[in-house]
Order: structure tokens, then sequence, then C-alpha cells
């Protein structure tokens, strides 16, 4: 059985809980709102091309060709965990695009308590993907500044 990371599950419930309260509140204030689901289209497409951009550098091994074999074995691990979170972070992007895609193809009159429940889970995909969005560059610094940290080790050591 694997261990449980409690810390991250907790910060998940919080951020869902925050979101389920955002998307119930926030759904009047989106609802025959163009404007803002168009804001929302925006900002989301970009932050889906940047989050790939980011995927690709930081997936690229040519920053771990210069390690041993076992330090690039026993770090394998977290990477891998760094890409599948950078994976589910586009997925929620990509969830929140579709879903208000679906809120836009969807009738409001004809339909009016399917769209309702459209609105709010685009809203909470947002608010999801955006918190999950806040710590992104610090995460994509630190991982940087080791690298960096990493090769200027390397050339003390020749």
């Amino acid at each position: 059985m694997k261990n449980i990371d409690w810390f991250l599950s907790l910060k998940l419930l919080v951020v869902c809980l925050v979101a389920a309260v955002g998307a119930f509140y926030g759904q009047p204030l989106i609802h025959d709102n163009s404007d803002a689901s168009d804001v929302l289209i925006n900002v989301f497409s970009i932050l889906a091309g940047f989050l790939i951009a980011v995927m690709t550098i930081i997936g690229e091994p040519i920053f771990y060709r210069k390690k041993t074999w076992r330090y690039n074995r026993a770090a394998r691990n977290n990477y891998v965990k760094s890409l599948i979170r950078h994976k589910d972070l586009f997925h929620a992007y990509l969830i929140t695009l579709a879903l208000i895609f679906l809120s836009r193809l969807v009738d409001d009159n004809s339909y009016p308590l399917f769209h309702l429940w459209l609105e709010r889970s685009f809203i909470f995909f947002s608010v999801i993907a955006f918190l999950f969005s806040i710590t992104l560059p610090d995460k994509l610094i630190n991982k940087q500044l080791a690298k960096y940290d990493d090769q200027v080790e390397e050339k003390k050591a020749k």
C-alpha cells in the first residue's frame, strides 16, 4: 500500500471547499455575463499554453545528463511527481475550458438546471486551477535555482 501524502490531501480538500463556495456564490455573477466567461476562456487558454511550454522545458532530460545514474534513479520519483502535478493542472485548465464551451452550447431557457450546474462546475474548476497556479512560479524558480546550484557545485568539483 502506498503512503498517503496527508498534507497534499488536506490541501486538496481545502481547495475543493473554497472552489465549491466560490462556485455557489460566483455563479450568479457569471450567469448571463458572456464577458466574464470570455475572460476565463482567454486566461485559461493562455495558462494552458504556458504550462505546456513549462512541461516541455522541465521534461527535457538534458538537465539530468551530467548527474550520476544513481542520482538520477533516486531523483526520478520526485521528477515524475512534478510532471504529474503539472499534467493534472493542465487537465484542470482543459476541463474548465470544456465546461465553459458546453455552457455556451446549452440553451439556458430550455435546460435551466443543467446550465446552472455547468456554470457552477466551470467556476469550481477555474477556482481550483487558479489556486494551484498561484504556487507554480515559485516552484519553477526553485527548480531552476536547484539546477543552477548543481551546475555551480559541479564546476567547483572540477
